[in-house]
């Protein structure tokens, strides 16, 4: 799996409390998950302390959730609520560990020190894939189910986002040129995403039909 970051370049030069945007991809479909953020800056980036443990917890041999924000030195802890055990790692560059979880026992929580994303994985379950995203900038957020998400304090010139699956070269900086309608009421983003792993459609459509209401009884 590649990650990459896209640098988008917003062409005013007006300062908003709050910045909304929306994400869709290059079908104009909603994407949920992606992240967010303003660019870190030297007077503004923070190390918060006193932070409140993360979670990561495993539901129905999946990841929960699936992208999960954090800020830089916060702890993670990673719970098991499944019925069998799992082998959480991470090869990642921003953090490499490993926890062996058995339903019912705890573990230290792990702390990501490092800026950057951090892939899940499960030696025992191969269908399961989550992501950390460390945030150094303190303005990390993600999109909603319908691609929307509020950025929080003074607007900057730029906007990151990242997403599991975009397109692009591992690695690479783009910057994109959005004009901004003052009768919007969002910045529209557009991305260009990989297509669901097909082990994925099939997960999402199983999590889809599991949660159905019971019909009636017979």
């Amino acid at each position: 799996m590649r990650f990459f970051f896209v640098a988008l370049l917003l062409l005013s030069s007006h300062a908003h409390a709050s910045t909304s945007v929306r994400v869709v991809d290059q079908h104009g479909v909603a994407v949920v998950d992606a992240v967010v953020s303003f660019p870190s800056q030297p007077d503004t980036a923070i190390t918060p302390h006193n932070m409140p443990v993360a979670v990561m917890d495993q539901v129905n041999m999946q990841f929960q959730p699936h992208v999960l924000i954090v800020s830089k030195d916060q702890k993670v802890s990673f719970p098991n609520s499944d019925d069998t055990r799992h082998h959480v790692y991470s090869f990642s560059e921003p953090k490499v560990f490993e926890l062996k979880l058995f339903k019912g026992t705890s573990s230290e929580p792990v702390q990501m020190q490092t800026p950057g994303i951090v892939e899940l994985g499960c030696n025992i379950h191969d269908q399961m894939l989550g992501f950390i995203y460390v945030d150094a900038s303190g303005s990390a957020t993600k999109t909603n189910s319908s691609g929307l998400a509020t950025l929080n304090g003074e607007q900057q010139n730029t906007i990151m986002v990242w997403h599991p699956r975009l397109q692009h070269a591992k690695g690479q900086l783009l910057a994109y040129p959005i004009n901004i309608d003052s009768t919007s009421e969002y910045i529209t983003v557009v991305i260009d995403l990989k297509p669901l792993p097909v082990l994925e459609q099939k997960n999402r459509f199983r999590s889809r039909f599991t949660n159905q209401p019971a019909g009636p009884a017979m």
